[in-house]
């Protein structure tokens, strides 16, 4: 081997160090496997009522550890696709380096000729986000983020082709003619009903796929959750072709890219064959994003990584293009680093926002609660078997524990999720307060089992300003409201909102529809399991007791039925 051959120093320790994180992930994952609860609720009924207090809480966590361990391991949950895509996205990440596009869209830009480059890197970004919640098992994330994303990127091609919602079209019908009519090598597909697909599945329905009944819930059987999966990787690499073609018209507009070059940066993903497999210790970016987690030096080893794949595309903008040695990977692996950055940043400013009232601490007991409603709520779903009520309460626990997880994120598809949970929690609800009403709902037109009809009939009407804010997050299309939906979560905090609540607003919606899931699960616990009942309760309620929290969110409903007379949607984002 000449000099010029061997492996320079830097390379060989970043070698060294990617194993060595590799190992002690390895140890940690490993460890949850081998110690996470894996009992019936009658199970856990029983340790606690022998063992005495104390025990509920580690039992329930560790139930959730041992599956996302198991996840973290199961490479068959990232369908090759998305690899593949990765290329696609390494190339788009050379044209927006030719133009000088900041890589962190999650701050301030002086220049507006950067608006519409930044959209596209977050077009990207939300490819890799989707990516990471497949290979993680996060499969309702995955499945909220890459719908939004279409129907965001529909209406960037039916806004630049003109295209309008004509007399008695349905919308599913429309995303197909839009698509159809973009030049995006679509074929014969029938996108908008991919795409109601994957809004059944949000709406905690069954859906049929490859012959199979599917629904969304915590502990899906591989088979059908890998198919979930290869089927949302497939949707999701569609819009991902809308985001490069606009990255590549945008590079040759600044003449950033020759007539060749861009014969190269359109290569279809199908067309892109021998690429290298990933590497095995990509599994380390596993662990939610905890202050704990973005603050030690795996984190920051991790960010290095991320600095290094943005060295090789400086590098490569300045030669010719080509598809790149692992850019299939290091693309998505990038945007994975990088959430820890921007995590990191989420954090800081919330510690200058609330100042001494700022607790890494609280945040790891908040998620630990969420932890024990998703685990209580799917294991009592279990013990109703096969039913409405059982499919809403399971489908409501995943929801819960995406919407936590991608909270941590930073990230506004948590309130697309949070809508998820409450619609799911007020079905599960309506079955058990009103079950002939809501059996005749559920056999209905579909038309009618809206997230806002489910809210009303369980009871909760007086909700209709918050649902409706979370139901314009759970979209992106021309008639959006997401600025005045913003403003109604800051207000609906508090009569009078605090100068933290645009930081809070997000966190705050989790919340109320987390405790709305946990007085759920706790009035549906039969008196078997009073003792089991009461510990969950001290747990996870706030306020000490089920009495007084039911009477904080009895004044929180009148606090937000009190905005529906002032507050106005208006105008929409895109008029």
């Amino acid at each position: 081997m000449s000099p010029d051959e061997r492996p320079r120093p830097e390379v060989l320790d970043e070698a060294v160090a990617e194993q060595q994180a590799a190992e002690r992930a390895s140890r940690l994952v490993a460890e949850r496997q081998r110690e996470g609860f894996r009992g019936d609720i009658h199970r856990l009924a029983q340790i606690v009522s022998t063992e005495g207090e104390g025990r509920l809480l580690p039992l329930l966590i560790s139930r959730g550890e041992r599956r996302s361990a198991t996840n973290a391991v199961e490479r068959l949950l990232m369908p090759s696709w998305m690899w593949r895509a990765g290329i696609g996205v390494g190339t788009a990440d050379v044209l927006l380096e030719r133009l000088d596009t900041p890589w962190h869209t999650d701050l301030p830009v002086d220049e507006t000729a950067q608006v519409w480059a930044l959209h596209l890197r977050g077009g990207l970004d939300s490819f890799a986000r989707v990516a990471w919640c497949l290979r993680f098992g996060y499969t309702t994330a995955a499945v909220a983020i890459a719908r939004k994303a279409f129907e965001r990127w529909s209406f960037n091609i039916a806004s630049s082709m003109e295209l309008e919602v004509l007399d008695n079209e349905s919308e599913d019908a429309f995303y197909t003619r839009v698509w159809q009519a973009s030049g995006n090598y679509v074929d014969e597909r029938e996108l908008g009903a991919e795409w109601g697909l994957l809004s059944e599945l949000l709406h905690s329905r069954t859906a049929e796929l490859a012959g199979r009944h599917i629904a969304l819930s915590l502990d899906m059987q591989l088979v059908d959750r890998t198919r979930i999966h290869r089927f949302v990787a497939l949707f999701a690499e569609v819009w991902l072709r809308q985001v490069r073609g606009a990255v590549i018209r945008l590079a040759l507009e600044n003449n950033k890219l020759s007539d060749d070059e861009a014969q190269m940066a359109w290569l279809p993903v199908n067309a892109i064959k021998g690429l290298p497999a990933p590497p095995e210790f990509l599994f380390v970016f596993w662990e939610p994003l905890l202050h704990g987690f973005v603050t030690s030096e795996d984190a920051e080893r991790y960010l290095g990584w991320g600095a290094t794949y943005r060295r090789m595309v400086a590098t490569r903008a300045t030669r010719a293009l080509d598809l790149g040695i692992a850019s299939n990977w290091m693309s998505i692996e990038e945007r994975w680093a990088r959430s820890i950055e921007v995590s990191q940043r989420s954090f800081q400013r919330e510690q200058e926002a609330l100042g001494d009232e700022f607790s890494p601490f609280s945040v790891r007991v908040r998620v630990s609660r969420y932890r024990l409603i998703c685990e209580m709520a799917d294991l009592l779903a279990d013990s109703m078997g096969q039913s409405h009520q059982g499919d809403a309460m399971r489908a409501a626990a995943a929801a819960l524990e995406s919407a936590w997880v991608m909270w941590l994120q930073d990230i506004d598809d948590s309130l697309t999720l949070a809508r998820s949970v409450l619609e799911s929690t007020a079905r599960a609800r309506t079955h058990r307060r009103k079950p002939l009403r809501a059996l005749k709902l559920e056999n209905g037109p579909q038309a009618h089992k809206t997230p806002t009809r489910w809210v009303d009939e369980a009871g909760w009407g007086r909700l209709s300003p918050f649902m409706r804010a979370l139901n314009e997050y759970s979209h992106m299309q021309g008639r959006s409201r997401h600025r005045e939906s913003w403003s109604l979560l800051v207000k609906v905090q508090e009569l009078e909102p605090s100068a933290a609540a645009q930081h809070t607003a997000r966190g705050h919606a989790l919340e109320r529809v987390a405790v709305m899931l946990a007085h759920e699960v706790i009035a549906s616990l039969t008196p078997e399991w009073e003792s089991l009942s009461k510990e969950f309760s001290d747990l996870v309620l706030l306020e000490g007791n089920e009495a007084e929290s039911e009477r904080d969110f009895e004044r929180w409903l009148n606090v937000t039925l009190g905005l529906k007379a002032t507050h106005s949607f208006d105008p929409p984002d895109y008029p």
